[in-house]
């Protein structure tokens, strides 16, 4: 036999999270619904008025028969059901289709936040860049190199960054199967610099270069120039050291996603700026600038992500994976973490990605704005439907048998055009041409689409 362990069940499931998020997403209103029902609700006391007065003039005019039907017809035409419609229909819509690729939106203001925005911000490491980081390698200065590993691996093991678990990760492989790292005491994590912990009574420092000067830790001249050879050849440096002196330094190897140049194009094709803040250092970042084609911020902290975005303006974009993402995610306009993201960074994200795809950022940023579009078109339909409709009524043009007719013909025509959006074309993305994919293997065979994608994709508001 076997035994199953439950690590979670009902709502604290993955399933049942993404199911608590599509509902608090399908009832928190975006600030385009809320303009929408301030017109619907100024349309009534005005149909109301127009009614009277149409009621008044008719039958001062010919009749009082006369008179209620005209005004019957004033109140037909104006009935603000397309108005009511127009805009969370189109919403909920664009949610459905996000859902089913594997992206969830916690509210459908998202969409309209997105639509807006004019420059978008990733993270580096664990974002742009595979997972996992490896551990390559190992210098150190006067010492054992398994002693230095072990402290390395003691204090890293409790980090919850993926440089620090590769780091952790790497020195148990290092060490050799069987070797247990010592035991590291008063954790402290140093977000955009390092961490340090208390190992067999010394207090070990492992971070960049900046965490070292703060903190008083000499760095040998050989080590230094190994560091700068290091990062000149692709390696993220991380210095260790303790007692006054950096002790060796560990090299960690990480290469760009596959897709991550075809998102950066992708934004492009957008118009849309594409920024990288990294931690790394500024001969790094300089390789990351060559290599991607887009501005790269080196040696930067958590709140000095922060700070750029809120330099940059109300409408960003911020995508990120990490605990040091968390502040940054918060700050901009639209947070987005990736799946494989820390749970600091995805309780701080508005839309979370359920698969390593980045180039559903883009595709989403697309489909943001066709929903917009279909939103504009249909709230102009609504108010010129109902504009014209109120004058042909008042002149008495109407008969209130057409005005009902016409008021479900409008009715008709916003809701195909927000359904609509569900096969609209976004353009030439690289992930709309993966999506046409997916919807063709959905109709060959659904169960297979169920396991890729997941249980989420049941949801009402996925099949809008």
């Amino acid at each position: 036999g076997f035994e199953v362990i439950a690590t979670a069940v009902g709502p604290q499931t993955v399933v049942g999270q993404i199911g608590q998020l599509l509902h608090q997403a399908m009832w928190q209103r975006a600030p385009v619904e809320r303009q929408a029902d301030r017109l619907a609700a100024w349309l009534v006391p005005l149909a109301v008025t127009l009614a009277l007065a149409t009621f008044a003039f008719w039958t001062w005019q010919d009749s009082m028969e006369t008179g209620l039907i005209h005004a019957l017809a004033v109140l037909l035409i104006a009935c603000p059901c397309a108005l009511g419609i127009a805009t969370p229909l189109t919403l909920w819509v664009g949610l459905g289709r996000a859902t089913r690729s594997g992206v969830i939106l916690r509210y459908t203001g998202v969409l309209e936040q997105l639509a807006e925005a004019g420059q978008i911000y990733f993270d580096k490491t664990g974002t742009l860049t595979k997972r996992p980081i490896r551990l390559q390698e190992v210098v150190v200065d006067s010492m054992a190199e398994a002693d230095f590993l072990a402290r390395a691996a003691a204090v890293e093991a409790m980090s919850e960054h993926p440089l620090g678990q590769a780091i952790a990760a790497g020195a148990e492989k290092w060490l050799g199967k069987g070797v247990l790292p010592p035991r590291a005491d008063n954790f402290r994590a140093f977000p955009g610099q390092g961490v340090c912990g208390v190992v067999a009574g010394d207090e070990v420092w492992i971070g960049n270069r900046r965490l070292m000067a703060q903190h008083g830790l000499e760095i040998p001249g050989s080590l230094a120039d190994t560091a700068v050879f290091w990062q000149n050849n692709g390696l993220t440096v991380a210095y260790a050291g303790w007692g006054g002196h950096a002790r060796g330094l560990l090299g960690l190897g990480e290469t760009a996603r596959a897709e991550a140049g075809e998102s950066i194009a992708d934004l492009q094709k957008l118009e849309m700026p594409v920024t990288i803040l990294t931690g790394d250092s500024e001969v790094a970042g300089r390789r990351w600038q060559s290599a991607l084609g887009v501005p790269v911020y080196a040696e930067q902290r958590p709140e000095d992500k922060v700070s750029r975005l809120q330099a940059a303006g109300k409408d960003t974009v911020m995508v990120g994976d990490g605990i040091n993402d968390g502040p940054a995610l918060a700050a901009a306009s639209v947070g987005i973490a990736v799946r494989q993201g820390t749970d600091v960074a995805q309780s701080a994200a508005a839309v979370i990605l359920l698969h390593d795809d980045l180039r559903a950022v883009p595709w989403l940023i697309a489909l943001s704005r066709v929903a917009m579009r279909k939103v504009r078109q249909n709230l102009a339909w609504a108010i010129g439907y109902n504009a014209l409709g109120l004058v042909l009524a008042v002149s008495g043009l109407l008969q209130p048998s057409l005005a009902a007719l016409l008021m479900v013909f409008s009715n008709i025509i916003v809701t195909t055009n927000a359904l609509r959006l569900r096969q609209a074309n976004l353009g030439d993305l690289s992930f709309a041409e993966i999506e046409e994919v997916e919807e063709t293997e959905e109709e060959e065979n659904m169960e297979d689409r169920r396991l890729e994608i997941g249980d989420y994709a049941q949801s009402p508001i996925a099949n809008l």
